[in-house]
């Protein structure tokens, strides 16, 4: 069988990257590069279970909203001031007005990104 995985959203970067890099808990860190960029990695769900080995090559087969980058997405769901702040002095905000306060994007793009089914819940 094919393995076929579709991408759930950007991770969100671990506090771990600026420990190791510097102690750089500021909007200048590696996190927060890694926030704005998309570049701290992904989580994928299985859609078709196969097999996946070394060297294998990963395709893109569909890509349902194309203008959604990983780096789009990451940069507004983790670029929210605050989030790259020491461990443990941030959480991710769980209510609405939590959500709106922080939000660095437009309505439309909050209302667009929350109302995708392929989006990690």
């Amino acid at each position: 069988p094919t393995l076929r995985l579709q991408v759930s959203s950007p991770r969100r970067p671990c506090s771990k990257i600026d420990a190791r890099f510097g102690r750089t808990w500021n909007g200048g860190g590696v996190r927060a590069l890694c926030a704005r960029t998309g570049l701290s990695g992904w989580f994928v769900r299985v859609l078709a279970p196969g097999e996946l080995r070394d060297g294998d090559e990963l395709r893109v087969v569909e890509r349902p909203h194309p203008q959604w980058s990983l780096g789009r997405v990451s940069r507004l769901l983790y670029g929210m001031e605050g989030a790259c702040d020491p461990p443990g002095g941030y959480a991710l905000p769980t209510t609405r007005e939590q959500v709106l306060s922080r939000w660095q994007g437009t309505l439309g793009e909050l209302r667009e990104l929350a109302g995708m089914p392929e989006l990690a819940r």
